[in-house]
């Protein structure tokens, strides 16, 4: 702030995350420290400081998008199976769960925290197999249990009567 000697001026502001830290008020020409808080939105917000008479417009961004998706990992046994996955997120932030693996039926959308269900097909083979959901960003690995092996048919029948 520059002024001329002996003239008198307070700092403001209007929102309550940006504080005046020091500086206010003052005579003369000086320095104003102010401080503000983190914003725990994912949008942008803004604060007015009036220093004397000037306005100056302050504005911050918002916190990066951040996702848990729970559970991480699935381990379904060979059979069949559906369940539900738990998206946590901060309010405003959009998120989707697509399947990429055939077998795998699943897919959601939406902003906020939520949850989506999915479906795994009956494994037939008689080998364990692994495959994806991806959910904005995080990848849940999907471990299915070997199938049963189909009992070989008889070799030898024998009818009593």
């Amino acid at each position: 702030m520059t002024t001329t000697a002996g003239c008198g001026w307070t700092a403001t502001s209007d929102s309550a995350w940006v504080t005046i830290l020091s500086g206010s008020p003052g005579t003369g020409s000086g320095s104003v420290l102010f401080g503000a808080s983190d914003n725990p939105a994912t949008t942008s917000r803004t604060a007015t400081l009036t220093i004397a008479d000037q306005i100056f417009t302050i504005t911050q961004g918002g916190a990066p998008c951040s996702y848990t998706v729970t559970p991480s990992s699935l381990t379904p046994p060979a059979m069949a199976t559906t369940g539900t996955i738990t998206v946590t997120t901060t309010t405003g932030c959009a998120w989707s769960a697509a399947s990429i693996t055939g077998w795998i039926t699943a897919s959601g959308s939406g902003t906020g925290s939520g949850s989506f269900t999915y479906t795994i097909a009956l494994n037939t083979t008689t080998a364990a197999r692994s495959g994806s959901i991806l959910v904005t960003g995080n990848v849940i690995t999907v471990t299915q249990a070997a199938g049963k092996p189909k009992p070989n048919p008889p070799t030898h029948v024998r009818i009593i009567k």
